[in-house]
């Protein structure tokens, strides 16, 4: 079993490289998750979460990436 690796919100940030408002304006909005462990004042954000909220997701489908719109060979 993994162990999620926890981050400040200052860590958190830095691994993300966005502004500390970004940062706190996903949180308020849901898209990041701040967990109060116990012992901890501070929340801290899981890592695996962060990497995937930023991970693009692959594109679907085999069309033209040429921008056209003009498939024809």
């Amino acid at each position: 079993m993994i162990l999620p690796t926890w981050l400040t919100g200052a860590q958190a940030i830095k691994h993300l490289q966005v502004s500390r408002s970004t940062f706190y304006r996903l949180v308020r909005e849901g898209r990041i998750t701040p967990y109060y462990l116990p012992g901890v004042a501070d929340p801290r954000y899981n890592q695996e979460e962060l990497d995937a909220l930023f991970t693009p997701a692959p594109r679907q489908g085999g069309g033209s990436t040429s921008g056209t719109g003009d498939d024809r060979a």
